[in-house]
């Protein structure tokens, strides 16, 4: 739900045995004004509301097509588009062969939409975090998917100040126990991260740690996760064969904690590649193989 600029409130959700999404506007009182179902009869929920710049409402939740059972349905990431009065202007869909679920939407400063959930058709792991930017009318400009081979997903976004993304959510790749961990991404205004943070198992690591990254071969991209006992000027570089510095993928001063940042090889040629990290006197390099 969110306040609206009249004083009342918007509220997004579900209802009905058929699953149909459900905008409730009411006013500062919290009395009804209007109510509006939305839907293709399958099994439809909305999970993020908010008040555009044009004074309509964008939704975003999950649409369910045709099956044969409930259990067996097939999701994609559900965006509406709507009037102030609640009337439909536009629809879009977003997805794959598997689930894929929008819980948070927000306009970007572009007049656009950023669209966080989870995915299971793309990404490496059984779930993923997924990541959708689209323009005005809810056309893909692109998309990322963040996470490692077990469970992760987003559960909020919001742009940030330097016209990148900050999302929030859980993960169970990067734990000890594969338990769910607080998951916080950092992107660029392309999506691509520019690092992450899980809270790892028990509180701070107590050594430095350089993890093989994932997945591995990989094309382009992959995930190089690593920890820091306490705060540390981490310097992460990847090098040919010739070792020749083919880019610095972290040169700073990180907090303690469980890191992760993203290597996209899209512009280099099949190969192997070492990738190494310098933290205080800790000094470590790694492989991997870019496989087009």
């Amino acid at each position: 739900m969110q306040q609206t600029s009249d004083g009342g409130y918007i509220v997004a959700g579900w209802t009905g045995l058929t699953h149909d999404v459900y905008l409730v506007k009411t006013n500062a009182s919290g009395d009804t004004l209007w109510t509006k179902r939305y839907g293709g009869g399958y099994g439809d929920e909305a999970h993020s509301v908010q008040l555009c710049s044009d004074g309509g409402y964008i939704v975003a939740g999950y649409t369910s097509l045709a099956s044969d059972s409930y259990y067996d349905q097939k999701r994609d990431v559900y965006l509406l588009k709507t009037k102030s009065s609640g009337d439909t202007l536009w629809t879009r869909t977003y997805g794959g062969p598997g689930d894929d679920i929008g819980c948070s939407v927000q306009q970007t400063s572009d007049g656009g939409y950023i669209i966080a959930g989870s995915t299971s058709s793309f990404g490496d792991g059984s779930g993923d975090v997924y990541l959708v930017k689209t323009n005005s009318s809810g056309d893909t400009l692109w998309t990322r998917t963040f996470g490692g081979k077990y469970v992760d997903k987003a559960c909020s976004v919001q742009q940030t100040s330097d016209g990148g993304y900050v999302v929030a959510g859980t993960t169970s790749s990067f734990s000890a126990d594969s338990s769910s961990r607080v998951y916080l991404i950092k992107t660029g205004p392309d999506g691509r991260v520019v690092t992450s943070l899980h809270d790892g198992p028990g509180n701070l690591p107590t050594e430095y740690i350089f993890h093989q990254n994932y997945p591995n071969p990989f094309n382009p991209s992959t995930t190089i996760g690593y920890a820091l006992p306490a705060r540390s000027h981490v310097t992460l570089t990847v090098f040919n064969v010739l070792g020749q510095l083919v880019v610095t993928l972290v040169s700073g001063d990180i907090e303690a904690g469980y890191h992760e940042v993203q290597f996209n090889g899209s512009n280099l040629a099949s190969g192997v590649y070492f990738y190494r990290m310098q933290a205080g006197g800790y000094l470590q390099t790694r492989k991997l193989l870019l496989m087009k």
